[in-house]
């Protein structure tokens, strides 16, 4: 039975049309054929509007960063000049497309690091059923687009830790972190993460500097998410604090919004306390980091909440027994590509501790990619385990049928 199903998941895994065939497929069902606008939808129509009548100066202003989401409102144009009605239809395709080959860049890397078709298989499974990732899919936002570019800087991290395989690979790297900061303003965060992979992880134990191996690289790390913590708590709690007139507007949004207790955008459930020092403001940043993890919510339905206990609790233990594992595995290539994950992980957590936690936690949809290799190393973990448990025990039968 094992066998066989080792041999279908080679079959399905193994083949990336049929990857990004299944991928798609799910993904143009989730949507029922009919693209969804959201408040934000709004806001890129907009800058669409601004595009097309060449007035660049609303896009590219240091008051905001409009400039970020360029990558979508491009793709909104093109599809407005394409179809004035049937624009959106347009973009929900592209997202469809989008999220087949993010399929089978989670598939080919997962079969990579761990060289179980199983748990590629898994990882299949487990994207095509993430109602965080699919649910955006209809949407007329830069959730799933992202999703990809983000993940590709992340394949292609990945793919010089365990020994560079694609021709150019820097440079695609390079242009995939350009377009990620012009997709969405979390961007930012994979430049560091990227330069961290490449001076570090990607190369031999021997040749890194001895101030970057071991205890000292793990407290540079936690000491530079404190001091991010301190510097924006300090910032938050005065807005005098700012010295820039750089994205000034929605720095005091966000100081507006903190000054309300607020936790997560739009969720009073959440709240704490309106802050008064700098240490009220640190928890507040510690609680949005944590709750970056949530995925239940009073406000949820019964069934919303049962089926997202039913998603996220076995992909939470896998993916924290695939981190167990990975940290301690002998071949120094997997355990830098389950480090970078959950540098990833943690850096986006971070980030939007420090920033902005969308209410319906769609913020956390490209970060379930990195999750989901984690489960799925996870999976391969607990399939080894079994297959030696199972070992002996054939061995047994084996040696009893000759002895009779």
């Amino acid at each position: 039975m094992q066998r066989q199903l080792t041999q279908i998941a080679s079959r399905l895994t193994g083949n990336r049309w049929i990857v990004f065939a299944v991928t798609a497929i799910v993904a143009a069902l989730a949507t029922g054929g009919q693209p969804r606008a959201s408040r934000d939808t709004i806001f890129y129509r907009g800058l669409s509007d601004a595009i097309l009548n060449s007035d660049l100066a609303t896009i590219f202003t240091t008051m905001e960063l409009r400039w970020t989401t360029l990558t979508l409102v491009s793709l909104v144009s093109i599809a407005r000049l394409i179809s004035a009605e049937h624009w959106m239809t347009i973009v929900m395709i592209v997202n469809i497309a989008c999220s087949g080959l993010t399929a089978v860049l989670l598939v080919s890397l997962v079969r990579r690091l761990t060289g179980s078709a199983l748990a590629a298989a898994a990882a299949l499974l487990l994207y095509v059923t993430c109602l965080d990732v699919i649910l955006w899919v209809r949407f007329i936002l830069t959730d799933i687009i992202y999703s990809l570019i983000a993940f590709s800087v992340f394949f292609l991290v990945a793919d010089g830790i365990l020994g560079p395989r694609i021709k150019r690979r820097r440079l695609l790297l390079g242009i995939a972190l350009v377009a990620a900061l012009f997709t969405r303003a979390v961007g930012i965060v994979l430049i560091p993460l990227a330069l961290f992979a490449e001076l570090i992880l990607a190369r031999a134990p021997d040749s890194r500097p001895r101030w970057l191996r071991g205890r000292m690289l793990v407290a540079g790390v936690l000491l530079t998410a404190a001091a991010a913590m301190c510097v924006r708590a300090y910032v938050v709690e005065d807005p005098k604090h700012w010295p820039f007139d750089f994205i000034r507007p929605k720095i005091n949004e966000y100081i507006a919004r903190e000054k309300t207790g607020e936790v997560v955008w739009d969720r009073p459930e959440t709240f704490r306390p309106p802050p008064h020092t700098m240490t009220d403001h640190l928890v507040l940043q510690a609680d949005r980091t944590v709750r970056f993890f949530q995925f239940t919510s009073s406000q949820y339905t019964r069934v919303h909440n049962l089926v997202n206990v039913a998603y996220y609790v076995p992909l939470y233990l896998l993916a924290l027994i695939g981190l167990f594992d990975g940290l301690r595995h002998p071949d120094r290539r997997r355990r830098g590509v389950i480090l970078a994950a959950t540098l990833w992980v943690l850096a986006y957590s971070l980030y939007h501790g420090l920033t902005l936690l969308d209410f319906d936690w769609r913020y956390r949809a490209p970060l379930m990619l990195h999750m989901i290799v984690l489960g799925a190393c996870g999976i391969d973990v607990l399939a080894r385990l079994a297959l030696r448990r199972g070992t002996p025990s054939r061995t047994a039968a084996i040696q009893s049928a000759d002895a009779a």
